[in-house]
């Protein structure tokens, strides 16, 4: 008797890239809005509808964490305050980098 064959994941068909591909997740490490590393555990993203801000944390200090939502920001302003607040700006790069956006979150525009 012969063993039955598993599929192989869905996303492994044809060589299509797990890591690319789930690049729209918000969650994910390589999500294509990502606007600002703060530090190791903390980012400033662009939703995927382009309407807010949202300051994420690392749910866990290991790679196998995922990135949550802790704060959603429609302007730079509540942005800045959430981060000064939380004492996540640490430089002046950082301060630059936040001062750049758009005064509205839904005026970003993506690279």
């Amino acid at each position: 008797m012969t063993k039955p064959q598993i599929s192989p994941p869905s996303n492994a068909i044809a060589g299509v890239d797990a890591y690319a591909a789930n690049a729209y997740r918000e969650s994910h490490d390589a999500y294509e809005g990502l606007i600002l590393q703060l530090c190791d555990r903390w980012r400033v993203i662009i939703c995927r509808h382009g309407m807010q801000f949202v300051l994420q944390k690392r749910s866990s200090t290991t790679n196998t964490g995922v990135w949550l939502g802790k704060s959603f920001c429609t302007t730079r302003e509540a942005l800045i305050d959430v981060c000064s607040r939380l004492e996540l700006i640490s430089g002046e790069s950082d301060q630059e980098m936040l001062d750049a956006l758009p005064n509205r979150a839904c005026d970003f525009r993506r690279k």
